[in-house]
């Protein structure tokens, strides 16, 4: 069955290209969707119209996208803001002072939060303390 793509489809084609897949994929799942819509003359035109229509809006919203652009290209934002003696001098360390973010690092992720004990990573590095009776993995050791 000859299909007109209504929208980009993966693997299947771009907006407006006629393509032929089988009756069951367009019935099915192109067809309902609003995908595509069968190859006739009236939906060839149908898409035509709306290629040209998208094109219009699309030229449209780029050049108010681009005048808005000029209008902010100019304006400064100042934001005055309290603060204590220590982030006036720039000895504050942490991000709630107010610092810079690099001065005073929060812990990320995979790191031990500071004031906190480090762990014991073990031969693997899970974290798993080795024991009696915990293997390198944190499971029971094996005996045959």
């Amino acid at each position: 069955m000859e299909i007109i793509l209504r929208e980009d489809v993966q693997h299947l084609g771009r907006a407006g290209d006629v393509v032929k897949v089988k009756d069951g994929y367009a019935r099915n799942y192109l067809l309902p969707k609003g995908l595509a819509y069968a190859a006739t003359e009236a939906n060839k035109k149908r898409i035509t119209y709306e290629a040209q229509r998208l094109a219009k809006q699309r030229v449209a919203e780029k050049e108010a996208a681009v005048s808005e652009a000029q209008r902010l290209a100019g304006v400064e934002l100042t934001f005055p803001v309290k603060v204590g003696a220590a982030v006036a001098r720039g000895q504050a360390t942490d991000r709630s002072a107010g610092a810079d973010p690099r001065a005073g690092r929060l812990p990320g992720r995979h790191q031990d939060p500071p004031g906190r004990p480090t762990r014991d990573r073990g031969a693997r590095g899970k974290g798993m303390t080795s024991g009696v009776g915990v293997g390198t993995n944190g499971c029971p050791p094996r005996y045959d």
